[in-house]
């Protein structure tokens, strides 16, 4: 019994505008807790009753998250706009705040008098680590941060130029020799939970486009969880 799912709304033309994950159900709950944007979209479409949906089950919550992350990121590389906030899977990341909040944010602590336990707690805090980077310090900082791994936005962006042709492999294949010790050199390695989870959220990816079943779009006035 498959217990989550990602799932796409649509605009009644089929253009995706959300990405989501969860339960079954709360594929089929347009509406309920969801951002102002999502809210303003809906409207546009006409109304809860105009949202298409397509569900795509999960055998766990690790796949569903994944998968949710592979369809944000699918999406906007094919320049479709989405209401999503975040890349997508556990947590925030990608959330970036508006210029205008940044700014609220800086007017809201600007001019705010610090207390005097405030100050003798960073004065102590500045005492304890020494105060002032020493130039051994900054050193090892510049060290550590080169080779730092990429943001996932980076990662977005020359995945998507790296696609098709502009790959350097684009067209080629490897030969016999070079797939030997490539295998040489995996056998008996042992993947990762995160990477197996991704691994059969790809195979399944390409196995449901294959037989064009990724996502059939159902209306949410035909379902049982229509509001």
């Amino acid at each position: 019994m498959n217990l989550f799912c990602s799932y796409i709304h649509c605009r009644p033309d089929g253009r995706p505008f959300y990405v989501g994950k969860g339960r079954p159900g709360r594929a089929y709950d347009v509406g309920g807790q969801r951002s102002q944007h999502y809210m303003n979209v809906v409207g546009a479409c006409g109304g809860p009753t105009k949202v298409l949906v397509g569900k795509l089950d999960c055998s766990t919550e690790a796949i569903a998250f994944e998968l949710e992350k592979g369809l944000i990121k699918c999406f906007r590389n094919m320049g479709i706009q989405l209401v999503n906030k975040t890349l997508g899977g556990e947590g925030i990341t990608g959330f970036r705040h508006t210029l205008s909040t940044k700014q609220q944010m800086s007017d809201t602590h600007s001019g705010v008098p610090c207390s005097e336990l405030r100050r003798e707690a960073i004065r102590q805090a500045h005492l304890s680590s020494g105060f002032g980077p020493s130039v051994d310090t900054i050193e090892k900082g510049c060290a550590a941060r080169r080779g730092k791994p990429l943001s996932p936005e980076h990662k977005a962006r020359l995945s998507a130029l790296r696609q098709g042709s502009g790959n350097h492999r684009f067209g080629k294949h490897w030969d016999q020799e070079t797939k030997d010790r490539i295998a040489k050199a995996l056998c008996g390695k042992k993947l990762s939970v995160s990477t197996k989870a991704k691994m059969q959220v790809a195979h399944q990816m390409r196995q449901a486009v294959r037989e064009g079943r990724l996502f059939s779009l159902i209306p949410v006035k035909e379902t049982n969880h229509g509001r």
